[in-house]
């Protein structure tokens, strides 16, 4: 298949769109800026009226402020191959239900044009550009995340032969500044894709080896990350399911629930110790588990409040923290399907294997961003 020059007069069907069954078949297209040979691909939502009006994608104030943040980062829309989800501009009244219709019937067009370009490195800007270039049936977009980037952005998806990279919409960028230097992160991750992440050993299993992970653990000068989980409001006596402990290189999460008598003894004397104490919303943490009689000591180092000093507009949940400073699969959205939101359910029907492995995550997670929110708090206090 060959792309037909922008601006040129195309029935968007001889490209492989559906458009016989999309909401908006008889709206005029805009054609994709066509480079096979670029060394990332862009995708947006749909165009915009600025777009509509010129005949290319991205030319609005979205795609100067994109160009803009491209050249800072070393590149340029002329190594891009620039595209949309939707090469159709929706009105404004445009349901759920039509959105979803629409990106299905041009999702075929989508993959036709992209067959022809060898970059493999997608920036997909928007959550329905991220639904779209990921199986719409697949485990990103079930139950109903598709509009929910802020669950995705800043880690790659991979799905087919792409590397999809989620991010905010420029759009959205020039609504709400304060993101400008996540979306910049995000495009940079996109442009400059780093090494496979890798999680550090983790331990779940009560036994020999989770005794001498937490002996290590104990024996460490370090600081610790230290996070529960448990089956609702700690002052209501939530009962605590796991406890996880960290240092850099290890992570463990001891299920409590199962009582492993000899692992328990050594976790309290972690918790006991003198080493700061890694936590993420701390009070809550150390409210459970002071109602279930664990004693706590050491300076608590709280990577919430820490983020609230260092980026005050920006959300504060562990999931978005640690998205801005790594490019880390997002763990607790893959753990709950969609959303960051602490659903409880999740918290009390889990199997407890499972459980533990995310609270070993966060732990650990916890653990690193305190060496990465430190330097932001000098000279602050």
């Amino acid at each position: 298949m060959k792309l037909p020059s922008v601006n040129s007069c195309v029935d968007a069907r001889t490209l492989g769109a559906k458009c016989d069954e999309c909401p908006l078949n008889g709206y005029t297209p805009v054609l994709p800026q066509v480079n096979a040979n670029a060394s990332m691909i862009v995708c947006g939502e749909a165009p915009g009226k600025e777009e509509v009006i010129q005949g290319r994608p991205f030319v609005g104030a979205s795609g100067w402020f994109l160009d803009r943040q491209l050249v800072a980062l070393g590149s340029s829309r002329s190594a891009m191959h620039v595209t949309n989800a939707l090469l159709c501009r929706p009105p404004k009244k445009f349901s759920d239900l039509q959105w979803k219709q629409a990106l299905l019937c041009c999702r075929p067009r989508l993959d036709a044009e992209l067959e022809l370009v060898k970059a493999t490195s997608i920036a997909a800007f928007g959550g329905k550009a991220a639904f779209t270039l990921t199986d719409p049936t697949g485990p990103f977009n079930k139950p109903c995340s598709r509009d929910k980037i802020f669950s995705w952005r800043g880690a790659p998806l991979q799905s087919g032969r792409f590397a999809v990279m989620p991010s905010l919409h420029p759009a959205f960028v020039l609504r709400a500044p304060h993101y400008k230097e996540v979306f910049k992160i995000d495009l940079k991750r996109a442009l400059y894709p780093s090494k496979p992440w890798v999680w550090p050993k983790i331990v779940v299993t009560p036994g020999a080896e989770m005794i001498s992970a937490l002996e290590e653990i104990l024996q460490s000068n370090q600081p610790i990350g230290v996070d529960i989980e448990n089956m609702g409001d700690p002052v209501a006596h939530a009962r605590i399911r796991c406890i996880g402990v960290a240092i850099d290189t290890l992570a463990v999460s001891v299920p409590t629930e199962l009582n492993p008598t000899e692992e328990m003894g050594i976790l309290s004397k972690i918790l006991a110790s003198s080493n700061v104490k890694v936590m993420h919303n701390g009070q809550h943490d150390l409210l459970g588990l002071r109602d279930w009689e664990w004693v706590v000591n050491g300076v608590v180092f709280d990577t919430l409040l820490a983020h609230v000093v260092v980026s005050s507009l920006l959300p504060h949940d562990l999931g978005f923290v640690a998205s801005v400073f790594f490019d880390a699969p997002r763990w607790k959205t893959l753990f709950k399907v969609e959303a960051e939101d602490r659903g409880l359910a999740m918290f009390v029907t889990k199997p407890i294997e499972d459980l533990c492995k995310y609270n070993a995550c966060d732990a650990w997670m916890q653990r690193i961003l305190k060496d990465q929110l430190e330097p932001f708090l000098e000279g602050t206090l």
